[in-house]
């Protein structure tokens, strides 16, 4: 297993205003903070967990940044360092699986499976 903590502000994407080197300086930090780790040759199972400041979360974006596009800025900097040895970044479905994508979700504070909101 390997386990990273990368300092730094997450972001999601270009910016056409305010700090706009915000985004690339989080590129940055993920492929400085992680270029000297082992790299991933295998199907392996990535969890982010996205801590951001509390400027974040405007009034007009209640839940942050999409985790979608946190997720792929980042994962766009780990194909530099951790899955650059790694030929995909998907697994082929051997025949009797079944087709799709294999999520897990837990609870941050007590790392159990997390409940289902009643909708």
């Amino acid at each position: 297993m390997i386990a990273k903590f990368v300092g730094g502000i997450p972001y999601a994407r270009h910016k056409r205003r305010g700090d706009i080197e915000a985004p690339k300086r989080w590129t940055d930090a993920v492929i400085r903070q992680t270029e000297d780790l082992p790299k991933v040759v295998n199907a392996c199972l990535l969890k982010p967990t996205f801590c951001l400041p509390p400027d974040k979360f405007p009034a007009d974006l209640p839940y942050g940044s999409d985790l979608d596009n946190l997720t792929k800025r980042t994962l766009d900097a780990l194909q530099r360092t951790v899955f650059r040895a790694s030929p995909c970044a998907s697994q082929r479905s051997n025949l009797g699986k079944e087709k799709g994508a294999s999520c897990l979700f837990r609870d941050v504070k007590s790392r159990r499976p997390c409940s289902a909101a009643p909708l």
